[in-house]
């Protein structure tokens, strides 16, 4: 379901992967604050997409942005990075 949100936004120089069955990966075209300001928008799709309406109450999608430099080279990177800010906090925060 998250996949068909996202795609809407996407331009045809988007590229929108799955990465895994519970993962998405979208690179922009676009950089710095255009890439912030869609970035945004997405965020707040998913914040007001009635989720329920499919089925699904559990928690809400998360959506991270990173630049193309910072992004983890595998999935277990990913993970391992997140669980990291989990612990110790966002490091650009």
């Amino acid at each position: 379901m998250c996949t068909e949100v996202i795609h809407s936004l996407c331009a045809p120089q988007d590229l929108l992967s799955r990465i895994s069955s519970d993962r998405l990966g979208l690179l922009l075209a676009e950089k710095g604050d255009a890439a912030l300001e869609i970035f945004q928008v997405m965020a707040k799709m998913i914040e007001i997409y009635p989720w329920h309406r499919k089925g699904l109450d559990g928690p809400l999608p998360k959506i991270m942005l990173q630049d193309i430099l910072s992004f983890p080279f595998t999935l277990e990177q990913l993970i391992g990075s997140q669980a990291q800010e989990k612990s110790y906090g966002n490091p650009a925060q």
